[in-house]
């Protein structure tokens, strides 16, 4: 009997024991921490490339290109829009003028 006793007690005891082990149930914080510095360490490389890659890309220019077009097009103005676009503005400003030497100012409300 005590011998089945002592079974369980110690089984009772490997179960619910009150140290703190990491080594159990697969928790190893030291494999843990490696990932995560490995994995920032390689996230951190990769994107120093690619910066580089841009900056030796867009310093040399090669990464903005533009189309340089050889011909050169006529351009055709419409003489009859440019002169209402122009008196438009020239009423504009009359009127302007206008508002600032009348200079007629409301009545103040608050009295």
């Amino acid at each position: 009997m005590s011998e089945t006793f002592n079974k369980i007690k110690l089984w009772y005891q490997n179960h619910s024991s009150s140290k703190i082990t990491f080594e159990r149930k697969g928790i190893k914080p030291t494999r843990d921490w490696s990932i995560v510095i490995f994995s920032s360490l390689i996230i951190l490389l990769g994107l120093g490339s690619l910066a580089f890659y841009f900056y030796h890309q867009v310093e040399n220019g090669t990464f903005f290109t533009a189309v340089v077009s050889e011909e050169l097009t006529e351009v055709k103005i419409n003489n009859k829009v440019l002169d209402r676009l122009i008196a438009d503005i020239n009423n504009r400003e009359k009127n302007l003028n206008e508002i600032e030497t009348n200079k007629n100012f409301p009545p103040n409300p608050s009295l």
